[in-house]
């Protein structure tokens, strides 16, 4: 009781916003209704789907059960649906099906000096730039200070590491700083012009690294746990992958199904900052994720949000097996604090929780916390932050849910000079009810060890 009212303010305000969506949804069910165009066949290479219309429709109910239909997939941009309507004509989708196709054909059969570190050698992968490095050094020192001393393997665009942080990494134990550029590379990968982001690089290091078993972080990932175990789990020597959830799942009308050639279904979109894969079992479905996120071309990154979920749809189309995390992702971090600087009355959930098979949480994915100093949050949240609660739906592992979305939204905080970005985790439009996971019960020292490592990255 004590924790929901601390986190029971904003009570107006929750009820007009509530009362807002659902006159949006009323408006959007009238407009649905008017509309009914047919289901599409969105597994057809041959006949491909007419341009889909920009209001969401009733969807295909063997995938997303439009049970209640949720108002904020309309605020999803419209490549992620549509693709380029004015230019994506049926002869172009063909010709993308084609290409993709002969890339397939061209892949050379897996063998072993592929894997140079050995037939059954295990590692991690992670990726880096000197923008990035203090937090990659932080990551990496919290595994060694768990105990898990896999080799690690840390890529990185040449312009984009200076030989002084270059040297920061090298001095950790058992890890290599390796070029994606390199042209010995059978998969290398260049920086792409202009670009937001690289994020084309995990695919590429993902292909050429040394190992044939390998743990891909990214570089604001921290484990809680050593993860090393997870080589061993029956999930992963069943299937040769395992891959974790998002907080939403792809649209039902979005092209991508028709693109692939793979049936709609009702599962969350695959969330890319953990992965573990058998590079000899997965060597079609990671060589066809690398040619997704090829730099030269946004044709995927325009439906999939950049390369996170290449990777899932490069699976399903080249038929190859994988096991997805059951408990669904979390938010974790703090809220309703009013100390010194800070004045949160809100929940914000920085961090995605992850579990391992079993759905024991083993990581924390900072990936809204990671331009932030986490002291200055110790600092403002009176010496708890920054991981206070882990925001956990209330609901059984493994539960199917046809709502499209868990997260109701993001917001973003200016903390001294840099942004936190907010995961807000509301139950205002179907989804389930949430408790609050004490971190500190759960995992007493992990607070002090991320800062006491961050501290020693510098």
């Amino acid at each position: 009781m004590a924790i929901a009212k601390r986190f029971g303010s904003g009570y107006h305000w929750t009820r007009l916003r509530k009362a807002v969506l659902l006159l949006a949804a009323i408006l959007s069910m009238l407009v649905v209704i008017t509309l009914q165009p047919t289901a599409d066949n969105l597994t057809s290479f041959t006949r491909p789907t007419t341009l889909i219309p920009k209001l969401h429709r009733f969807a295909d109910r063997s995938c997303n059960d439009p049970a209640s239909i949720n108002p904020y997939w309309h605020y999803l941009q419209p490549d992620l649906v549509q693709g380029q309507p004015t230019t994506w004509t049926p002869d172009y989708i063909s010709a993308r099906q084609k290409a993709m196709k002969r890339f397939l054909n061209s892949i050379p059969h897996y063998n072993t000096s592929f894997s140079p570190a050995g037939p059954d050698s295990r590692g991690i992968v992670t990726t880096v730039s000197d923008a990035a490095v203090r937090t990659v050094l932080t990551s990496l020192r919290i595994l060694r200070r768990h105990g898990c001393f896999l080799p690690v393997e840390v890529f990185h665009f040449n312009a984009e590491l200076s030989d002084e942080n270059r040297n920061k990494l090298s001095q950790l134990h058992n890890v290599a700083v390796r070029s994606i550029e390199d042209e010995n590379l059978l998969r290398g990968a260049k920086p792409k012009e202009g670009a937001l982001s690289n994020y084309h690089i995990k695919a590429a290091a993902i292909v050429s690294a040394s190992f044939e078993n390998v743990l891909f972080l990214d570089g604001d990932n921290y484990a809680v746990r050593d993860p090393t175990y997870l080589f061993d789990t029956p999930e992963y020597l069943g299937k040769g992958a395992i891959f974790w959830p998002d907080f939403w799942k792809t649209h039902t009308q979005s092209r991508i199904w028709e693109i692939m050639q793979v049936p709609c279904t009702n599962e969350w979109e695959m969330e890319s900052g953990q992965m573990v894969i058998s590079r000899s079992r997965a060597w079609n479905a990671v060589n066809l994720a690398w040619y997704m996120n090829d730099p030269a071309s946004d044709f995927f990154w325009k439906m999939l949000w950049y390369d996170k979920d290449t990777f899932r749809f490069a699976w399903k189309a080249t038929k190859t097996p994988y096991h997805f995390i059951e408990r669904w992702t979390a938010p974790a971090g703090f809220g309703g604090e009013q100390t010194g600087m800070w004045m949160f009355n809100r929940w914000c959930g920085h961090t995605m929780a992850q579990a391992d098979p079993e759905g024991k949480w083993l990581f924390f994915h900072g990936n809204g916390l990671k331009a932030v100093d986490p002291r200055r949050l110790r600092e403002g949240l009176g010496g708890k932050g920054p991981y206070v609660y882990i925001r956990v739906p209330n609901v059984p592992v493994g539960t199917e849910w046809k709502s499209p979305l868990l997260v109701r939204s993001y917001e973003n905080f200016e903390t001294a000079g840099s942004r936190l970005v907010c995961m807000t985790f509301e139950t205002g439009w179907g989804e389930p009810d949430t408790r609050y996971e004490d971190v500190e019960e759960l995992f007493p020292e992990f607070n002090e060890i991320l800062l006491q490592e961050y501290e020693g990255a510098e």
